[in-house]
């Protein structure tokens, strides 16, 4: 796997993992033929994202990052990625300037120009507020609120699509939100769970609390989606996800999650909903 930004820096990194000679799926003859011709693929990784996908020492790596690597061995494909922000990558790949672009939610718009894998992760979502406001434990709660997201994901789409009535306030990355919600100038932070304690215990931010957690399918599953003229691609991707057991994904997830946020995913538990 080999790695370089999508601005004006030529960064590519020496190959970790041979692909060709390590596939374990089977493919049929047509998929075989398209990866004789499409041997390397570039998938789109944001690069703060943390835990799923960020930029460590240099390097991307996260969740996302290892799962990448497993399907990498298992398709038989050399897989490189493009680093940028969220906002950048999304357009590159609506723009098929990139062949694939991980954790992009199912919007219509985006369907329109991308194909996508089932998903290999479902993310729980935060509610985050100050510590001296009241709880909103539900999106049901988010009435008339000021709510902070990150720009241009799907959570946007969402709240206008379910909760017309907010005040949708955008920035570019999580310590920008929680730099709004502290500064009064949002009331709620809706953000992934596990990049939400992260960005909050590696960083210390003190003042604010998880005070709620919901799943929904619109903005909770992590799927790979692929320009609609490779269909060969989605398909050799799909095969290749199926392919990783229930204990490697727990394994990869173990190695950056803390153990409170785990359990309930080797229980086989989700998170606690009302009667």
């Amino acid at each position: 796997m080999r790695f370089g930004f999508s601005a004006a820096t030529p960064v590519i990194f020496a190959c970790l993992v041979s692909g060709a000679a390590q596939s374990e799926i089977v493919l049929s003859d047509e998929e075989l033929a398209w990866r004789a011709n499409n041997p390397a693929v570039t998938i789109a990784v944001d690069n703060d994202f943390a835990p799923i996908n960020f930029i460590e020492d240099g390097r991307p790596v996260g969740i996302a990052v290892d799962l990448l690597e497993l399907i990498e061995k298992r398709s038989g494909l050399d897989i490189d990625l493009t680093v940028d922000r969220w906002s950048v990558l999304i357009d590159l790949a609506l723009q098929h300037r990139v062949d694939g672009i991980i954790n992009a939610d199912m919007t219509a718009e985006r369907q329109e120009r991308l194909l996508y894998t089932r998903p290999y992760y479902r993310v729980p979502q935060a509610l985050v507020v100050r510590n001296d406001a009241p709880p909103i434990t539900t999106p049901d709660d988010l009435v008339d609120q000021r709510v902070a997201v990150l720009e241009g994901t799907s959570r946007v789409g969402y709240l206008r699509r379910h909760h017309p009535g907010v005040t949708i306030v955008e920035a570019a990355t999580i310590l920008d939100l929680f730099g709004l919600l502290i500064a009064g100038e949002a009331d709620v932070l809706l953000s992934a769970l596990p990049v939400t304690h992260h960005a909050m215990t590696l960083n210390l931010v003190t003042g604010l609390r998880v005070s709620g957690v919901f799943q929904t399918d619109e903005i909770d599953s992590l799927h790979i989606a692929v320009r609609n003229d490779m269909p060969r691609l989605q398909a050799i991707l799909d095969k290749a996800i199926a392919d990783i057991s229930r204990e490697e994904r727990l394994d990869i997830l173990a190695k950056w999650l803390p153990q409170a946020l785990l359990q309930p995913q080797r229980n086989g538990a989700g998170v606690a909903l009302s009667d």
